[in-house]
């Protein structure tokens, strides 16, 4: 099934600058589904990019461009079954690059997507700087998915039970739970894994997981202890949170003439899965040199 975008960058109002209207295929006939619009005077919509499938999905996604929002911006959308997400995953401001090629004006006036431009498997992005008689490539970066899940002593908690087969000798209330985390990665990683209550003075639990090789596809399971000191409030829920993100520098910028770093070494967290689980994520795109 082929759908339709259609840009229009000159659209105007108060508060709105361009606009992008998407068609959805519906046996053979077109019918609207999304409008996205920009800032004011951004020409948002001026340029209009297939960016492939960026996070695996099955879905191609779209990079739109606002060359006269500021310097430039180009905006990332996630593809879904039924359009696109309404909400950018990512977006690349000209004032965020490099402090070398901050200069670069009109960011986002051309967008050409889909090149897998290094062969890693994921498309690429070439972005055009008219004004600054420039072409940027952003490289994308090769997708983790880490899936979660929580078991243990967790639907109710005896507040006159004191003490637990893995500590019998406390005198206060305890509860176990285990976390489990399963690993689907072609590339070599090392997970920060944290979990934290919601009182007052919090006991924050730190893991440090590292998978090494390739095809990883790994379960880890750590097992955590809570003790409860005030048993006075036996009615509310006790609330905890599960984070996890990425050990790894960010990529720097190559000089002029240097190898351009192995982009398969500097993965980033799925986006969807992190984000529903309130996680620290990364960039997908990230921007390796121009031309």
């Amino acid at each position: 099934r082929i759908d339709l975008v259609v840009g229009a960058p000159f659209y105007y109002s108060r508060s709105e600058g361009g606009a992008v209207y998407l068609y959805i295929n519906s046996n053979g006939k077109f019918t609207k589904s999304t409008r996205l619009t920009g800032k004011p005077e951004s020409r948002f919509g001026f340029a209009l990019g297939n960016a492939g499938d960026l996070n695996k999905d099955g879905n191609h996604d779209l990079a739109i461009g606002a060359p006269y929002e500021d310097n430039g911006v180009v905006y990332i959308y996630l593809g879904t079954a039924s359009g696109v997400k309404e909400t950018p995953s990512q977006i690349i401001r000209a004032s965020d690059l490099p402090n070398e090629i901050q200069n670069i004006k009109t960011f986002g006036y051309s967008l050409s997507g889909t090149h897998d431009m290094d062969q890693n498997g994921y498309p690429d992005l070439l972005v055009g700087a008219y004004e600054s008689d420039a072409t940027l490539l952003f490289r994308a970066r090769p997708i983790i998915d880490i899936q979660t899940s929580v078991s243990g002593e967790l639907s109710q908690i005896d507040p006159n039970r004191e003490g637990c087969k893995d500590d019998p000798n406390s005198k206060l209330i305890q509860y176990n739970f285990e976390i489990y985390g399963l690993f689907c990665s072609s590339t070599s990683l090392s997970v920060k894994f944290g979990s934290t209550t919601d009182s007052d003075t919090p006991n924050i639990v730190e893991r440090d997981i590292s998978l090494r090789g390739n095809d990883v596809h790994s379960e880890h399971c750590s097992k955590e202890i809570v003790y409860l000191k005030d048993k006075s409030d036996i009615q509310n829920a006790v609330m905890f949170e599960l984070t996890y993100s990425l050990i790894q520098k960010e990529p720097r910028m190559p000089t002029d003439g240097e190898t351009l770093p192995d982009i398969n070494k500097l993965p980033i967290l799925n986006q969807e899965e992190a984000h529903r689980k309130k996680v620290i994520t990364s960039r997908a795109l990230t921007f390796d040199g121009y031309a």
